[in-house]
């Protein structure tokens, strides 16, 4: 990719990128095309730019496409991913990215800075740059970006850089307030999480705010008809699979119960193997979608047998 421009997918629709739509019959599962075009070019970067933090987990484009829209009834934290990963501002990040370097910088700031401490020279102390968090994260190995959280990067009174979206007294008692679950850092740099945007109250467990289930108390998940009834911190919440944006169903596979989607719709994106047409690759959202490699900056699309195909 080099230091070609890789165009936001706002261009590449106006250059001519197709994104198939094919004409449904009544009764057919709900399919809009893409899911987010935005999203879908994020993951394809995400996918094919070799960026510091390790994206070999979410699979294909086609998995990663999924599990950021409607994994939510999915019986792993799939929330918290995304909110962790890709945040919306992080996802407009590297939609408008130049090239493969910017990407990396979306996701995790500025992983060069992190050379001298990986290679057993001195630890970089933290700076604010902007949202980015200089200096190495002891568990990722990388300076942090901290807008992928949904944060900024807080430099407090005594000097300590960090992560958050407010000041706070340090080790001020963690927190609800109505359903906001706050967080304060011992560094002085505090977080909330609205439990009532996801449908969820917050409650104090074990001395922490905790998003959990509006309905009745449970102590495990189940189907009723195509919802999921997630047992979600004890307490019950209910996702309607069928209106997640990839349409989908609820299943229950021994202990495992969650939305996947549904059989009716033309590809499994849970299941599908990307590939390669020409220069374009080939994912699923519940339909075959296509993304030109060339219009993004890239060369070519190569195959990598199970994990799916990416743009070089």
């Amino acid at each position: 990719m080099g230091g070609a421009r890789v165009l936001g997918v706002a261009s590449a629709l106006a250059a001519g990128v197709m994104l198939s739509c094919p004409a449904k019959g009544p009764g057919a599962p709900r399919h809009e095309g893409m899911v987010d075009p935005g999203m879908a070019s994020a993951c394809l970067f995400l996918k094919s730019c070799h960026t510091a933090m390790d994206f070999s987990r979410y699979g294909t484009v086609s998995m990663c496409v999924w599990s950021q829209t409607s994994g939510e009834g999915q019986p792993w934290p799939s929330r918290a991913i995304r909110t962790a990963v890709f945040s919306w501002t992080a996802v407009d990040c590297v939609d408008s990215a130049a090239e493969c370097a910017d990407v990396a910088k979306c996701v995790s700031g500025e992983p060069d800075s992190c050379k001298p401490a990986l290679e057993g020279g001195p630890q970089p102390a933290p700076e604010c740059h902007g949202a980015v968090r200089t200096g190495c994260d002891p568990v990722l190995g990388l300076a942090m970006n901290c807008s992928v959280f949904g944060q900024t990067c807080l430099t407090t009174d005594s000097g300590v850089a960090g992560c958050g979206q407010f000041f706070c007294d340090p080790g001020a008692p963690q927190a609800c307030v109505g359903n906001l679950a706050q967080f304060c850092s011992l560094a002085g740099t505090g977080s909330e999480a609205d439990c009532g945007a996801l449908g969820e109250r917050c409650v104090m467990k074990n001395g922490f705010p905790t998003c959990v289930g509006s309905g009745p108390s449970c102590t495990s998940s189940r189907c009723d008809g195509s919802d999921l009834i997630l047992c979600d911190g004890s307490f019950e919440r209910r996702i309607l699979c069928n209106e997640l944006p990839i349409t989908s169903v609820c299943q229950a596979n021994g202990d495992t119960v969650g939305c996947v989607p549904s059989p009716a719709l033309a590809c499994d994106a849970t299941k599908y193997t990307d590939r390669c047409e020409g220069t374009s690759l080939v994912f699923c959202d519940g339909e075959e979608e296509r993304l030109d490699c060339s219009v993004f900056g890239f060369s070519r699309c190569v195959e990598r047998g199970d994990t799916g195909a990416v743009c070089e």
